[in-house]
Formats: C-alpha cells, sequence, structure tokens
C-alpha cells in the first residue's frame, strides 16, 4: 500500500469514525471506533471487536453486568439498530451507566439488578465498593 493510501485510509477513519464517551470510576474516557471495526485501545479491546462484527441490525445484545457501560455504549453507537439491555446491580454504577448512555444518545434497556440461575431474593452488602473494572 502506499504512503498515499495509508494517509487517506487514516484521514477517512478519522473523520468517519464514532466517538463513545464515557464517565468512568476513573474519570471520563473516550473510545473510537473506526469504519474498519477496530477500536482505538483499551482493556478488552480484541473481544468488544469480535462482538461487533457478529451483531446484526435486529439482534438484542445483553450487558450482564453491565459496569458503567463500556460494552453497551460502544454497541449503542455503533450499532444503533441493535437492540441494547444493559444489567448492574450496583446503585453508583449503574447511575454512572445511565448517565453515560444519556451522554451518548442511547436508547437502552437497563435494569439495576442482579442475575442468577436460581430464584432467590438477596442482601447487598451496605459497604460494596464501586468496582473499577
Amino acid at each position: 500500500m502506499s504512503a498515499f493510501s495509508r494517509l487517506v485510509d487514516a484521514v477517512s477513519s478519522v473523520v468517519s469514525s464514532h466517538d463513545v464517551r464515557l464517565e468512568t470510576p476513573m474519570g471520563p474516557r473516550k473510545i473510537f471506533v473506526y469504519p474498519s471495526g477496530r477500536l482505538s485501545s483499551f482493556h478488552e479491546k480484541t473481544v468488544i471487536e469480535d462482538v461487533l462484527d457478529e451483531l446484526n441490525a435486529d439482534d438484542v445484545f445483553y450487558d450482564i453486568g453491565a459496569n458503567f457501560g463500556r460494552y453497551a455504549c460502544t454497541i449503542g453507537v455503533v450499532k444503533p439498530d441493535v437492540q441494547v439491555v444493559a444489567i448492574e446491580p450496583h446503585p453508583k454504577n449503574f447511575e454512572i451507566l445511565q448517565s453515560n448512555f444519556k451522554r451518548n444518545r442511547i436508547n437502552a434497556d437497563t435494569l439495576e439488578c442482579a442475575l442468577s440461575k436460581q430464584s432467590q431474593y438477596l442482601t447487598k452488602h451496605p459497604r460494596l465498593a464501586v468496582s473499577a473494572a
């Protein structure tokens, strides 16, 4: 590939990229998703790239243990025809998650609860820390 072609690819990827803005327990973060489906560097980059490759327009993406919404927000921005359902039990993380959906103009379904294979009620520990994952 010529230097000119690489320059054109680089410029077009920046111009037409998706910009996902996230508030996290560690402070604000941005994720760039280029037209090729590649992401700017962040934790679990290859996993979310694979998920993006597999999702189709009418799919439903369940983010169980959504935390602040790294996956759910990225998918909601890049694949707006995919229904996003985010489930997060921790109150502070859930608040950040909802704020991130609003910040990125994502219409997602959210549930503030934990999931289990057993039908039971559990009491959350009152001093549960905000996750930094």
